[in-house]
């Protein structure tokens, strides 16, 4: 394990720690909800309790029980609980788009992602910070790579798996647009 790896992994955990939890659900009949990734945390989840003990901190660079540490805080990320209040939900989220299913021309469904290199750098994020998108319409590679965009529609908690990640929602005929900066 390089010492890169194990500060990605521990910088990320940290982040997904200082989330703070628990703003109220809206109204199933309320407006398009602009939400926080933090929202998308189950409630009384806590990341940092798996990672913390794991004892990453004491391990040297290349050791075994460091690899196989790592893969356990893999399958606890990927079995990261989503937050049921938002099933249903309609919503609109921005972060960072990673095409999985794209050609020459458009993608026609990506990854939604929390921080830019998410899903194409190990270990990609929990799987309640990971938002599989299909698009109403496919969306212009001009935007290709890893985009910020927003992305609206109808939220589901449903596990997607996919060769860059394990993703905790689904936002399926979603309005996919450029990111111009905090809504309004």
């Amino acid at each position: 394990m390089g010492m890169s790896r194990r500060m990605a992994v521990a910088g990320l955990a940290a982040a997904a720690t200082g989330l703070a939890r628990g703003a109220a659900a809206a109204g199933a009949d309320a407006p398009i909800e602009t939400l926080k990734w933090d929202r998308l945390l189950a409630p009384g989840w806590d990341p940092r309790r798996d990672f913390d003990a794991l004892g990453l901190e004491r391990m040297e660079d290349g050791d075994p029980a460091a690899e196989r540490a790592l893969a356990r805080l893999r399958e606890t990320w990927d079995r990261a609980p989503a937050n049921p209040a938002l099933d249903g939900r309609a919503v609109r989220l921005w972060g960072y788009m990673q095409p999985v299913d794209a050609d020459r021309d458009v993608i026609r469904s990506f990854l939604l992602v929390p921080y830019f290199g998410a899903c194409v750098h190990e270990p990609s994020p929990p799987s309640n910070q990971v938002v599989w998108v299909e698009p109403a319409r496919p969306f212009p590679v001009a935007a290709r790579g890893t985009s910020a965009v927003w992305a609206a529609g109808r939220l589901e908690v449903r596990r997607v798996e996919t060769g860059m990640g394990v993703a905790g929602y689904r936002l399926v005929a979603a309005d996919v647009a450029p990111y111009g900066g905090e809504a309004s």
